[in-house]
């Protein structure tokens, strides 16, 4: 694996960046990419409404115009520009999303929105893979999420002060984002174990202040899914015994006990016996898993799921099914679910490899990847993840790109080393 010379002892958020550390003068789609993990983090200063529509929607959209811009004018003046990001599983699987609109119960603009919102961070991916080429940039990228974090930490105090308007106050909101934030940090180590607990326990404590049930304890198991810690069983069993001690400490704190338990308290077998506060969950799910029998293989269309739910009296107050891969279900059948389980799990399963094979930054982004698809493989069993788009699945697809893209060129470089040297 090639170096990054002296700056490799550092860690990536020390580590100096000299006039040259992003290479030459970046190019526009390079620094399109840059802003990726910082728009999660300004997002809540655009929870505005323009009109019908909120400001933190026409994001995506201009996002995913741009992008298509400079891909094509990239490819016009550069034609040996290439994605280097495998993502035909993906690709499958957005082409039965895409195709649903036609089978579904009709082609709106909330269903095309799905649709184009799923669509999105895949393009995002690849982009990342074709203008993040050398280490140094890869570590730079990975340094903004430390800065993204401060933002959507700023935008958040502002919120919960007044300064900002927000349906949504508070910093319950940002808990999907620090749990991939978290990834960032917990990917440092080995051998920077010191700032990656510092970094994701910030994250986790924040996680646990809003109160967020899921997102606390995904990121309380990151540790224990951890892909470099593998096959070293003493680490990682005090890691579990010391995972779970402190996740029984957080169950049993009033908040957590309140958020928990309508009455107000309880313990961890009537979590097992399901008598718990599931905020009308499992009432939703069931209806929702009537309709799915009822049109089991190719679904109702792409954001159906929401419409069903929104137009369902015996729900008050549920606008998304809170299970992504019920949801998936729900809007493209058995197919879709299939290929979407596929792709998940051959994409945790291509990053969770290439952490053993690699070294330094680049290691550190195909760790934070694989966490982060881990994340997103538990998050989706009671949230909505795939519709934060701009907070999670863009910035995580882009991580995963820009790992791959660096992988590429480095071994592209090697490879022209070794006819150097034959030639020599």
């Amino acid at each position: 694996m090639a170096s990054i010379g002296n700056d490799r002892k550092l860690p990536y958020y020390q580590a100096p960046l000299s006039s040259g550390a992003m290479g030459q003068r970046p190019t526009f789609g390079l620094l399109f990419v840059y802003a990726i993990p910082l728009f999660g983090g300004i997002l809540p200063l655009l929870d505005v409404q323009i009109g019908q529509f909120s400001a933190g929607g026409f994001l995506w959209v201009l996002l995913l115009v741009i992008g298509v811009y400079t891909v094509l004018i990239e490819k016009a003046f550069h034609r040996k520009s290439l994605f280097h990001l495998p993502c035909m599983p993906w690709l499958v699987f957005l082409s039965v999303v895409w195709l649903s609109l036609f089978w579904g119960s009709g082609m709106d603009r909330r269903q095309i929105q799905v649709a184009a919102q799923l669509s999105l961070p895949v393009f995002i991916g690849l982009m990342s893979s074709m203008f993040v080429t050398n280490e140094r940039q890869l570590k730079f990228f990975l340094r903004l999420f430390m800065w993204a974090m401060l933002l959507s930490l700023m935008c958040a105090g502002l919120r919960s002060l007044g300064a900002l308007a927000s349906e949504q106050p508070g910093l319950r909101p940002q808990a999907i984002k620090m749990s991939l934030y978290a990834c960032v940090f917990l990917a440092a180590t080995p051998p920077h174990l010191l700032w990656a607990v510092a970094g994701w326990g910030v994250c986790t404590a924040i996680a646990v202040f809003t109160g967020s049930r899921l997102a606390t304890f995904t990121m309380l198991s990151l540790p224990i899914v951890h892909p470099l810690y593998r096959g070293q069983w003493l680490i990682r069993s005090i890691i579990i015994a010391s995972t779970i001690g402190v996740g029984l400490w957080i169950f049993y704190t009033p908040a957590f006990q309140a958020r928990f338990f309508i009455k107000g308290s309880g313990t961890v077998t009537d979590i097992l016996e399901g008598d718990f506060n599931t905020a009308g969950r499992l009432n939703a799910w069931a209806l929702l898993w009537e309709e799915v029998c009822e049109h089991p293989w190719i679904g109702q269309g792409a954001g159906s799921s929401m419409v069903f739910l929104q137009d369902n009296e015996k729900l008050t107050g549920m606008k998304h099914p809170h299970n992504d891969y019920l949801r998936i279900t729900f809007e493209t059948g058995a197919i879709g679910f299939s290929c979407f389980v596929f792709a998940l799990a051959w994409q945790t399963w291509s990053v969770g490899r290439r952490t053993t094979a690699t070294s330094g930054v680049l290691r550190h982004a195909y760790a934070a990847a694989f966490l982060g698809w881990c994340v997103l493989v538990m998050m989706s069993v009671t949230d909505n993840i795939l519709i934060f788009t701009i907070q999670f699945m863009a910035p995580l697809f882009a991580i995963t790109g820009a790992a791959y893209g660096v992988a590429y060129h480095m071994q592209q470089q090697e490879m022209q080393a070794e006819r150097s040297t034959d030639a020599f």
